[in-house]
């Protein structure tokens, strides 16, 4: 009897996608997002400038928003991203900072890439309450993308110079819960690593036990 090499590699495969949603939850879970823009503004110039938003799920653990170098030359920067309760002027619940060298994301109109803030520890929320993404520069650098007009994010509105959260005008962002959550109906759940490594354990040793079945079955033939 021989045990065709192609049924151990559709084993392999099948089993492959066993912890496909269990590794999803521990990559962060997305909650809210606004990804459309044609328009940019120089963040220095702006502040304090940011984007109110609505959370779903608690907590917060990343955020990311679309950026580009829009003054190639002014050197680079390190930028903070705060997360404020309910206004531009309100109290800092977290902040993060990431450095950026001049030319991150490229540079004109087509340019942008999303920079990425983790908070640690995460930020507690309130969903259905109201929060600022606030983004703060030090030299002239970068930019921020944002759709001006048709308010594509409902729940919030781009805030600049200080002022109320616009009507129609939405910055790009996105928001996650942490990596080591899940959500499971908007209540925030720990994901076990042991369960996440489980099915990969189990498909290690089944496919060293079909690889050794196989081997004596051929030698036996």
């Amino acid at each position: 009897m021989r045990i065709n090499s192609k049924i151990v590699l559709f084993i392999s495969v099948m089993l492959l996608t066993i912890p496909c949603s269990q590794v999803f939850a521990a990559t962060g879970v997305l909650d809210q997002k606004q990804e459309t823009w044609g328009s940019g503004i120089q963040i220095l110039s702006t502040e304090p400038v940011g984007q109110s938003f609505i959370p779903t799920l608690s907590p917060l653990g990343t955020v990311e928003v679309f950026v580009w170098t829009q003054n190639p030359g002014q050197g680079d920067d390190t930028i903070t991203c705060r997360i404020r309760d309910s206004t531009i002027g309100g109290t800092i619940l977290g902040t993060a900072s990431q450095s950026l060298t001049d030319g991150f994301g490229g540079t004109g109109s087509g340019a942008g890439a999303w920079l990425r803030f983790d908070f640690s520890p995460p930020i507690t929320v309130t969903p259905g309450s109201t929060y600022v993404i606030e983004l703060d520069a030090n030299v002239a650098t970068f930019g921020w993308w944002f759709q001006n007009g048709g308010n594509p994010y409902p729940d919030g509105g781009m805030i600049m110079v200080g002022g109320s959260p616009s009507a129609t005008v939405d910055s790009t962002f996105r928001t996650y819960l942490p990596p080591a959550s899940a959500s499971v109906g908007g209540v925030v759940s720990p994901v076990d690593k042991l369960a996440v490594l489980t099915p990969y354990l189990a498909l290690i040793g089944l496919i060293a036990v079909v690889s050794a079945f196989y081997v004596i079955r051929r030698r036996r033939d």
